[in-house]
């Protein structure tokens, strides 16, 4: 009798399982901020807005919401100041000089080169007129004092003209040590970059985000929402324009690919059904107890 109510009690048990369902989105991945490297030149009030707005993206499954800012949260979001960072700071700053001296040497040739096509009419001018008087054996006392005087400040002018095209000479060649500066450093953030692809990464190990770049605020809400797609459970999408693609965009809007990606990983099953999912990964994972155990021995 004890047997038949044993075996009844496990058939009510697992009709039970195959209709209870178990929910992965049910509840709001939960996460902090932790360490934020001042040299990012960004506040915990605009990290926070921005990964209000990273949730935003993803909205909410079911009506629940998908993350869910705690301070008692384990998952922590961190700014890491590296030297990819340094790099891209470092350009920002150069890319700037660049700028302003570009414009200050600009208007400085525009006003070399007015000046000198004024001085070179002057002078086609005078020596038309010195030509003249030449051509009729000589000019008269009071002209040939003033062709004099003439030629005098022509001679001044074209010292001041030769002193202002060295001076600009002198810009010109420190604008372009700033545009081979600026190149090097290019070449060396290419080269970092090609070494650490990533501008954010997710460790489900140590339950953390890690953020190693803010070049501006578009990219870093993408960024924030990658890694949370991650949190989430969210694998890659080979959409370019997609927040869970490899590379890092300014995409802020879900793609079909995020859609199908979010409703994959938060798909509701039974617990019938979720037994048979795992049932080959705990099979899995005892092989591999059994083999270490047998090899340990």
């Amino acid at each position: 009798m004890a047997k038949i109510i044993g075996f009844l009690l496990f058939v009510v048990i697992l009709a039970r399982l195959a209709t209870l369902e178990y929910a992965p989105c049910a509840d709001p991945v939960l996460y902090k901020f932790g360490s934020i490297d001042p040299r990012f030149e960004l506040s915990l009030t605009q990290l926070r807005s921005y990964t209000e707005e990273a949730e935003m993206i993803w909205g909410s499954f079911e009506g629940n919401p998908l993350f869910r800012y705690d301070e008692a949260a384990e998952l922590t979001i961190n700014l890491i100041y590296d030297e990819r960072q340094a790099l891209t700071s470092k350009l920002s700053q150069l890319d700037s000089d660049l700028d302003t001296t570009n414009n200050s040497i600009k208007p400085k040739i525009e006003e070399y080169n007015r000046q000198s096509r004024a001085f070179e009419a002057k002078l086609a001018k005078l020596n038309a007129e010195v030509q003249y008087w030449n051509s009729q054996g000589g000019a008269p006392e009071d002209i040939y004092n003033r062709l004099n005087t003439e030629q005098a400040e022509m001679q001044q002018e074209a010292d001041r003209l030769n002193t202002m095209a060295g001076e600009l000479n002198q810009s010109t060649t420190s604008f372009n040590a700033q545009i081979n500066q600026f190149n090097s450093t290019v070449q060396a953030f290419n080269q970092t970059i090609s070494q650490k692809p990533e501008e954010g990464l997710y460790d489900p190990e140590q339950n953390r985000i890690d953020i190693y770049f803010n070049t501006d605020k578009d990219g870093l809400v993408h960024t924030l929402a990658h890694e949370l797609g991650h949190a989430r459970g969210a694998d890659h999408a080979i959409d370019k324009k997609a927040i869970m693609y490899p590379y890092s965009t300014q995409s802020i809007v879900l793609s079909d690919d995020d859609k199908s990606l979010l409703a994959t990983t938060c798909k509701r099953y039974t617990y019938a059904q979720l037994f048979l999912i795992r049932l080959p990964l705990w099979i899995d994972r005892v092989q591999l107890l059994l083999n270490g155990s047998i090899f340990n021995v």
